[in-house]
């Protein structure tokens, strides 16, 4: 048996970065790594799959500044690290030399902010953060690592997911994730569609009384003030849509108990039966072999 290994017939590369602060800023970056996703096959419509996560790298940045100690305290590369390491200049070209069908993040805002379709090219953006919301709600945390153990991904090796908050080791665990949601059935098309679409949050977690030890609190269970002051919040695109949503689904359901109410009003006056609540209507069991009234 051969041990080569096959070119793939389409790639995602998972890219991830550390740096010195969260907005982007001129030689701000202090490492990137990245790890492939590729397709070996293509099915009968000549789409590609059975993927499979591909060796990555990762690359040290020298910044030229000083990395601020609050930074340090996160990903835990010191001056002393980057000092010999090439600027930024030099190393993404490293990173971003090979055709891809799209990349990939976990949060992939945020290195869309530091990555400009100048460095990157036009290929489209995989956010697992934002897909993992819409494909596994009952997830109790949408972190990256987090998703991994939710997840259990086959085949991943616990050494190269160490250590977390390096780029490297970060873009390993997020490629099990692309990997597992391509294989899942999920096209190229459908992940990106959930990227670029504000997601809903499975449950509120905002403020004590929602916080629910970390488990959160379901929104249909969040009083309305707290709603509508989330909305003067900047929460986030997700948080908003997601608020929208739920205060939405509640004018419906009141909509429509109001229209029972008034419909009932009339059966009354009428000596007809009353129509129940929606959430009191019976199984539709309870209406079979029941004869129909006559027109």
């Amino acid at each position: 048996m051969s041990d080569t290994i096959e070119a793939p017939v389409a790639r995602v590369r998972v890219v991830d970065l550390e740096t010195l602060c969260e907005e982007p800023e001129p030689n701000g970056i202090v490492e990137i790594g990245y790890t492939d996703v590729v397709a070996t096959r293509t099915d009968l419509f000549g789409e590609p799959t059975q993927w499979e996560v591909r060796p990555g790298q990762g690359f040290l940045v020298n910044p030229m500044q000083p990395i601020p100690a609050e930074t340090m305290a996160v990903h835990h590369i010191m001056d002393c690290d980057v000092v010999n390491s090439p600027v930024w200049r030099e190393v993404h070209p490293l990173v971003f030399n090979v055709d891809v069908i799209a990349y990939a993040a976990h949060g992939a805002e945020f290195e869309r902010k530091w990555l400009s379709e100048e460095i990157t090219g036009k290929a489209p953006w995989i956010d697992t953060y934002r897909c993992a919301l819409n494909l596994y709600p009952e997830s109790p945390t949408f972190k990256n690592n987090g998703l991994r153990y939710f997840l259990n991904p086959e085949g991943i090796v616990r050494e190269l997911c160490m250590p977390p908050h390096r780029a490297q080791p970060d873009s390993y665990v997020t490629a099990h994730t692309v990997r597992d949601m391509l294989n899942a059935g999920h096209s190229i098309e459908q992940l990106v569609k959930f990227t670029n679409n504000p997601a809903p949050i499975p449950t509120c977690k905002i403020g004590d009384t929602y916080y629910n030890g970390g488990k959160g609190t379901p929104w249909k269970d969040v009083e309305w003030s707290m709603l509508t002051w989330i909305l003067k919040k900047d929460f986030g695109e997700d948080v908003v849509f997601t608020v929208r949503r739920e205060m939405e689904r509640r004018e419906i359901d009141q909509r429509l108990e109001n229209e029972r109410v008034d419909l009932n009003r009339q059966f009354r006056a009428n000596n007809l039966p009353e129509t129940p609540p929606a959430q009191e209507l019976p199984p539709v069991s309870a209406y079979e072999n029941q004869e129909m009234f006559p027109l």
